[in-house]
């Protein structure tokens, strides 16, 4: 897997919490005490992940006794706890094949760790404080998040970083962060039909805020709005 097992493990958590989240909510009595404590606990073992990376490697030589994996990056089903699936990606089309980044498996394996690590770190301040890209911890992890992309050069395996695309585009209205995603994503919109929709999705949200400064709205109700279904991979 293109990702570390404990970063994955902290994205289906963080899962998990926006569910139990939308369960208290409709019951009516959600604690938020309760919800950040939750949070809490997740984002320590994400922070503990991120300093687990760094040790091994720089004790081991990038990653010490791990064996290398293959440079190509599968993708990573995120099924949401709800049974809510963000549906299926359109195939697709034909198109000449993407660059390939020049890494080795270990390297590609910590850039593409700490990706996921800081996205899953912006999700979960976003559940935490609701999709608002002015809150504090939101925009320092949009700000993580896009700095960890940019040490991953534009390449075939973009085609699995569609989720901190995705995310970090829906969570930010800094005009300079919208035009790195926007063109990171329509470089690979040609050969990824999955990624072509996720840009969709951001320029409806990015729309939608601009119209309505203050507008609170999640990645998943603007896919509601605009009857899409997309699988965040």
């Amino acid at each position: 897997m293109g990702c570390a097992d404990g970063i994955m493990l902290c994205l289906a958590e963080i899962a998990d919490l926006a569910f139990w989240k939308s369960q208290q909510q409709a019951k009516g009595c959600l604690s938020m005490p309760e919800l950040v404590r939750r949070g809490l606990v997740i984002e320590k073992d994400l922070r503990r992940e991120g300093y687990t990376l760094f040790r091994q490697q720089h004790e081991n030589g990038m990653w010490g006794s791990v064996p290398p994996r293959a440079t190509t990056v599968p993708s990573v089903n995120l099924d949401l706890p709800s049974g809510l699936r963000l549906g299926q990606s359109r195939s697709p089309p034909s198109s000449p094949p993407l660059p390939n980044a020049v890494l080795d498996g270990d390297e590609l394996r910590r850039l593409v760790s700490d990706i996921f690590r800081e996205a899953a770190i912006l999700y979960l301040h976003t559940e935490l404080s609701d999709l608002r890209p002015q809150v504090p911890e939101i925009k320092r992890a949009v700000k993580d998040t896009i700095e960890a992309l940019k040490k991953l050069p534009c390449s075939e395996y973009d085609r699995s970083l569609v989720f901190p695309l995705a995310l970090a585009g829906c969570a930010t209205d800094e005009p300079e962060m919208r035009e790195y995603v926007r063109s990171r994503i329509k470089q690979l919109s040609s050969a990824v039909g999955n990624c072509a929709t996720a840009g969709e999705l951001i320029e409806h949200v990015w729309s939608r805020r601009d119209k309505a400064p203050g507008l609170v709205l999640g990645w998943r109700e603007a896919m509601q709005e605009i009857n899409m279904t997309i699988l965040l991979v």
